[in-house]
């Protein structure tokens, strides 16, 4: 069995098997409105098409042969758009080859990268689940679309491993906000970084109020390796609305910037405060001109929601489900 990106001459083959699986396998499972959807968005879709052409898709196949026999797409790298394989080689242990294809393909070529996600349908879910992926929410639907939010974790063997090895998340003091706010002045951090406080007094009364039991923030301090580098915090803390609270993060020295600590961190204090506030979802908003945070959303599994302007720049809104 060949695994290998499909080219341009092998993509209609690869549509008609995913048709064809589709129509059999998961349309039973949708209504008229969600087959339609699936066949407009992906099947007659000339920029679907041109997108797998151009690497913004990455359809991986898996050949007996010259004939097509399986195929995954990728999205950003992480996010898992479509799978199908022949009624004929199912249950041979194909997809999941051509899973850890994919997986090793991104371990050898992202650097920061932990987790896969996908919106399986219905009848995929069994599939997933023997992947070791698990449920993040429960089954939703759009267009008539049935789905349901799955992530894999993704055991990284890159330059990053060495420093999500290290990473720890440490308790704020009044000294860690003395050092914080210090630091925060950098001008590479303060524009791109609104500061709410504007003294140290101010930073350290905000704290306090951080500690109350009626508090909806809390903290942590980014140690690697013992060292104090930066701060990570969730705000609007409320499990009756959607979001059930907001993110933000700020790694000041400038030494453990691009290095995949920035992602490594977002998803440890997710995991941390997903059980302590038993949250669902999660929000965050960046300027559009900082690439390096909008990266690390995108690798932390954030999906971008609409973009806005204010105060005369433009802001992009990313969420979550936990």
């Amino acid at each position: 069995m060949d695994i290998k990106l499909v080219s341009e001459n092998e993509i209609d083959n690869a549509l008609d098997l995913i048709l064809r699986v589709f129509m059999e396998f998961e349309a039973p499972d949708y209504s008229g409105e969600g087959v339609d959807s699936f066949v407009n968005d992906i099947i007659k879709n000339d920029d679907f098409r041109r997108g797998c052409l151009t690497g913004q898709f990455k359809m991986y196949g898996a050949f007996d042969g010259k004939k097509i026999v399986a195929v995954m797409t990728m999205r950003k790298t992480s996010h898992i758009m479509l799978a199908f394989v022949n009624r004929d080689y199912q249950r041979q242990g194909i997809g999941k080859r051509l899973f850890e294809y994919i997986c090793n393909d991104i371990r050898s070529n992202n650097d920061d990268i932990y987790e896969i996600t996908v919106n399986s349908s219905p009848y995929g879910e069994k599939f997933y689940t023997s992947l070791r992926f698990i449920r993040i929410s429960e089954e939703q639907e759009k267009h008539g679309i049935k789905y349901i939010p799955m992530v894999y974790k993704l055991k990284a063997f890159n330059r990053c491993k060495d420093y999500m090895n290290n990473i720890d998340l440490g308790d704020r003091t009044e000294e860690t906000v003395r050092i914080y706010f210090e630091k925060a002045q950098k001008p590479a951090i303060k524009t791109v970084l609104p500061q709410k406080a504007t003294t140290v007094e101010e930073a350290i009364a905000d704290y306090h109020k951080s500690l109350l039991p009626t508090a909806n923030s809390f903290g942590k301090t980014i140690l690697v390796n013992g060292e104090y580098i930066g701060d990570i915090w969730c705000y609007c803390i409320n499990s009756s609305e959607t979001p059930n609270a907001m993110l933000s993060y700020c790694i000041f020295d400038e030494n453990y910037w691009n290095k995949g600590i920035a992602t490594g961190t977002t998803l440890l204090f997710l995991e941390e405060i997903k059980n302590k506030f038993n949250l669902k979802s999660i929000g965050a908003f960046t300027y559009s001109d900082n690439l390096a945070s909008i990266k690390v959303l995108e690798k932390s599994g954030f999906d971008f929601v609409e973009s806005f302007e204010e105060d005369g720049r433009e802001s992009k809104y990313f969420q979550k489900c936990l």
